[in-house]
């Protein structure tokens, strides 16, 4: 059965945020495959992005995006830049928070509820103005780094990744 608008979602899913996020902070491993069987079972996904940086050249990354996409997800890759700081210090950075919030607001026709995989406080404007185009709004991100006001505007939609562990754990 098709989807109309009327019950339909889209998750977008934020992997510098989520999935690098967990690891980093959490210590461990997001299974990318656990995490879409979830977001179709739970929020009955139709449709997930995933947006996350590549390196050229690299042939494991090129690998991961190949099975995103054989997975089911609608994979958008950004091209890493570098970034010199002070002490000789470089960071790596995809940024693709401007082609997410774009996604959110160019599919609003097709979906009555997103689900977005970021506590990012950069995505307020944009959860706000899905909130005035009448859209429901759920947000899966680790709360102890989520902006206090996408906890606060969002309540019981807000659902902490860390409790989710034990069924989106890679083993």
């Amino acid at each position: 059965m098709k989807r109309t608008c009327a019950d339909s979602t889209y998750a977008f899913v934020d992997a510098s945020n989520i999935i690098y996020g967990v690891m980093k902070n959490e210590g461990w491993k997001v299974d990318l495959l656990k995490l879409f069987e979830y977001l179709e079972e739970r929020y009955h996904a139709s449709r997930v992005f995933y947006y996350g940086g590549f390196k050229p050249g690299n042939p494991e990354e090129y690998t991961l995006y190949e099975n995103l996409r054989q997975i089911g997800y609608t994979v958008r890759k950004k091209r890493v830049m570098y970034y010199h700081e002070g002490g000789g210090r470089i960071t790596m950075k995809a940024n693709c928070d401007v082609d997410l919030t774009l996604d959110l607001v160019r599919y609003i026709p097709l979906y009555r509820r997103a689900v977005l995989l970021s506590g990012d406080g950069d995505f307020i404007p944009v959860i706000r103005y899905l909130f005035k185009k009448r859209r429901k709004v759920a947000v899966i991100a680790n709360a102890v780094k989520t902006s206090v006001k996408i906890k606060a505007m969002l309540g019981n939609s807000f659902k902490d990744i860390r409790s989710l562990r034990h069924l989106l754990e890679r083993k």
